[in-house]
């Protein structure tokens, strides 16, 4: 029986992987920034025999990176909390 046991652990196993938790979105959206900084990068840096790729590679990083940021938006994801203050405006009336 226990021989059965291991044989059934075993093929259960290879069937069913567990699989890796997803990712929050603010984890997606940074790595996703940091993709998209680094196509820049080589873009930048690239030869002419790929400046082909690089610009499709560009188009899709900068485009993955705008979808989950207006998906984040929609979410009411903020990029600090609300006890923070935000940016500041510069008063132009003012000059300061």
């Amino acid at each position: 029986m226990k021989y059965m046991e291991n044989i059934w652990r075993y093929i259960t196993s290879k069937i069913f992987v567990p699989q890796e938790p997803m990712p929050d979105l603010l984890t997606m959206v940074e790595k996703c920034r940091h993709a998209w900084h680094n196509a820049i990068f080589e873009f930048n840096n690239c030869d002419m025999e790929l400046i082909d790729y690089m610009v499709f590679r560009l188009n899709a990083t900068e485009r993955q990176y705008m979808a989950l940021l207006s998906q984040a938006r929609r979410e009411g994801l903020k990029a600090w909390p609300d006890h923070i203050a935000g940016p500041v405006a510069w008063d132009k009336g003012t000059g300061s």
